[in-house]
């Protein structure tokens, strides 16, 4: 059985305690202040003449002022360390089971790469599936033709059926340009007007994640490449996770 000095003292110390504590304590000068005001406008000046009882009623006023000034000050500390100590938690979004193929190991659908390039690739798609909330990996590069087409080079983790790009894909086209150099982040994706273009993610993909990779090739056939990372929980990317997925795709760039 627990001391009752010890109950005592936990229930002083809870936030519910401080919080309660501090509401009745602002309610209280309320109060005060309020009949204060009230007794000051019944009193009768005649009885001391006008002049004293103006003077005598706003001295008091002055005085209480600063009284309920400390006053408010206090119960305000003590109801705000009461909300501070709150166990408040984000609500987060529901997870979805993603609509895919689930590989056992990343995927290389072009057949024009190095082995290794291949070896990098399969390094730096299974290190962002483990490091971030993400459950697909998707590389995707610049066609070889003049126009602005995609196509599919790599991928891991829950993926499409399917491993078509649209041939109308604003989103892959602004992302890669080769003026850009930030990430796109789309925390909702279902909410998203140009989802129909994500061909390449589960149909269900809660999020995505597009980073720009900058070849450090200098070639004349350098491509520009974006990597996509898909999530199966809505607004689950930190700063953080998208701060480790433009190092990954920094080292990608740099094999590419």
């Amino acid at each position: 059985m627990s001391n009752p000095i010890d109950r005592v003292l936990t229930l002083l110390a809870s936030d519910s305690f401080s919080i309660v504590s501090g509401m009745i304590g602002l309610l209280i000068v309320v109060v005060h202040r309020w009949t204060m005001i009230l007794a000051i406008g019944d009193a009768d000046p005649t009885s001391f003449g006008s002049t004293t009882a103006v003077t005598v009623a706003a001295e008091a006023l002055t005085y209480q002022t600063r009284t309920d000034l400390l006053a408010v000050f206090a119960c305000g500390s003590v109801l705000l360390n009461g909300v501070t100590q709150l166990d408040v938690t984000t609500a987060l979004a529901e997870s979805v089971v993603l609509e895919g193929i689930t590989l056992s190991e990343p995927e290389q659908i072009s057949s024009n790469s190095k082995d290794d390039t291949d070896i990098t690739l399969s390094w730096a798609l299974q290190s962002l599936l483990v490091a971030t909330p993400a459950k697909t990996a998707v590389l995707i590069t610049a066609t070889d033709d003049d126009q602005q087409r995609w196509m599919v080079r790599s991928r891991a983790g829950i993926v499409s059926s399917t491993t078509s790009v649209p041939e109308k894909s604003p989103i892959l086209d602004r992302v890669g340009s080769p003026n850009n150099s930030k990430e796109t982040y789309l925390p909702t994706l279902q909410a998203l007007p140009g989802r129909a273009e994500l061909t390449y993610l589960p149909t269900n993909a809660q999020m995505a994640v597009l980073i720009p990779i900058e070849s450090s090739s200098s070639s004349d056939d350098q491509k520009n490449s974006v990597l996509v990372l898909g999530g199966n929980t809505a607004k689950s990317f930190s700063p953080r996770d998208i701060a480790w997925s433009r190092i990954v795709a920094e080292r990608l760039g740099e094999s590419l």
